[in-house]
């Protein structure tokens, strides 16, 4: 059985969506009057959509980012769940590279040539 938050406790994922969509359109100086078209919807939706009212589809995510001129990940809340992922490719490369070598050396089946 899956462990969920409590639902009182964790913002809803459309209403941190809403919060960063409505901080970059701040910074960018666009209203959602202007914003409202490029995602085929009324202002009013839209500003449904910042409150978390209404759900972020993927197209609205892609909409978004075109018109604000961002990545779609910047409209997205940091993941909670990754936060002791390596920020640096690279990083990640030898942390995989680290966890295969420790693999190879726990083989369940020794050989004499085995160290």
């Amino acid at each position: 059985m899956t462990a969920h938050a409590d639902p009182e406790q964790t913002p809803d994922l459309d209403v941190l969506i809403g919060e960063r969509v409505n901080a970059i359109m701040w910074r960018k100086k666009m209203t959602q009057t202007a914003l409202a078209p490029h995602l085929g919807v009324a202002q009013s939706v839209l500003g449904r959509k910042l409150h978390g009212q209404v759900t972020w589809s993927a197209r609205d995510l892609i909409a978004t980012a075109a018109a604000l001129d961002v990545q779609v990940s910047d409209l997205l809340p940091p993941s909670s769940h990754n936060k002791n992922s390596p920020t640096n490719p690279g990083e990640a490369v030898s942390v995989t590279l680290s966890l295969q070598a420790k693999r190879a050396r726990r083989d369940s089946n020794p050989q004499p040539s085995d160290p």
